[in-house]
C-alpha cells in the first residue's frame, strides 16, 4: 500500500517524543492527559473516525504543550483533508511544517501536497512534495519527490520534473519511478568499481566547468557507478551541452534517458 496516498497509515510509524519535564506550571501534572488525547486522536483517525480525531487533535494544537502540537495539526490535517475541509488542514498542516522533528516536518508538507492536489493548486503541490521528500529518508521520500516529478510534468516544467525524479531513484524510488522518463543527462560512463568512477569525474571536472554544466556527480544504480552531469527536458537541450563539452574533454560523452 503507497504509504504516502494513505497517510493515516503512516502514523503508527511516527516517534511519539512525550517530555515530562521542563513544561510550563500550567501544565504539570497534565502530561498524561494530553499523551492520552494525542492517543485518542491517533486511534480514531485509524478506525477511520475522523470528526473526532479532528477535534481531539485541533484540542490538542489550542491548548496542549508544545511538544506535542505538531504531532496533533499532522494528525487533525490528515482528519479534516478526509472530511473535505480543506482550508482547515492546510491551517493545521502548516503548524506540523514548524515542528522541529523532521520527519514530522516532512510528512506534514506531503500532506499539505495532497490537499493542494485536491484543490487544484498544482504548483504548490509540487514544491510541497519535493521539500517534503527532501526532509524524509528511502522509499517514503523517493515516493514524495515522484509525486512531485509527475506534479511538476502535468506543468511542463521538464527541467523540475526531471531533477525530481533522479533524487528519488538515487533515495530508493526506482521501482516507483519506473516507467517515467524524467528527461535526458549526460553521460561520461558506467564503472562497476567506484574507484574507477571517481577517477572519472576528477578526469571530466574541468572541461564540464568550463562548459558551464558543473560538477558531474555519481549515481548509483543496478550495481554501476555511473557519472553524469545535467538534467535536460529534451535531446535538443541536452544535445546542445554535450556539443559545448565535447570541445575540451578526452572522455566521450553520450546523451541518456533518466528513466526507463
Amino acid at each position: 500500500m503507497n504509504m504516502l496516498r494513505n497517510p493515516g497509515s503512516m502514523l503508527v510509524r511516527i516517534t511519539v517524543l512525550v517530555s515530562c519535564c521542563g513544561l510550563p506550571a500550567p501544565l504539570a501534572g497534565c502530561d498524561d492527559s494530553w499523551a492520552r488525547d494525542r492517543d485518542a486522536a491517533l486511534m480514531a483517525l485509524e478506525r477511520g473516525d475522523d470528526r473526532t480525531a479532528l477535534a481531539d487533535a485541533e484540542r490538542i494544537v489550542s491548548r496542549g504543550p508544545r511538544s506535542m502540537k505538531a504531532e496533533a495539526a499532522y494528525i487533525g490535517g490528515i482528519a479534516a483533508y478526509r472530511q473535505g475541509s480543506y482550508s482547515t488542514a492546510l491551517e493545521l498542516l502548516r503548524e506540523a511544517e514548524r515542528s522541529d522533528d523532521p520527519e514530522i516536518r516532512g510528512r506534514g508538507l506531503v500532506q499539505a501536497g495532497t490537499v493542494q492536489t485536491a484543490l487544484g493548486r498544482t504548483r504548490e503541490a509540487a514544491a510541497s512534495f519535493e521539500r517534503g521528500g527532501a526532509l524524509l529518508e528511502g522509499s517514503v521520500a523517493g515516493a514524495a519527490l515522484v509525486r512531485a516529478a509527475d506534479a511538476y510534468k502535468s506543468l511542463g516544467l521538464e527541467a523540475d520534473a526531471s531533477r525530481c525524479l533522479a533524487r528519488a531513484r538515487r533515495l530508493g524510488g526506482e521501482e516507483l519511478a519506473s516507467g517515467r522518463v524524467a528527461g535526458f543527462t549526460i553521460q561520461f560512463g558506467a564503472f562497476s568499481s567506484r574507484e574507477n568512477a571517481e577517477k572519472c569525474v576528477r578526469r571530466v571536472f574541468p572541461a564540464s566547468r568550463a562548459a558551464g554544466l558543473g560538477m558531474p556527480e555519481l549515481v548509483e544504480q543496478s550495481g554501476l557507478y555511473k557519472v553524469q552531469v545535467g538534467t535536460y527536458p529534451d535531446l535538443a537541450v541536452a544535445g546542445r551541452a554535450i556539443d559545448r563539452i565535447k570541445r575540451s574533454t578526452e572522455v566521450l560523452p553520450t546523451i541518456v534517458a533518466i528513466g526507463d
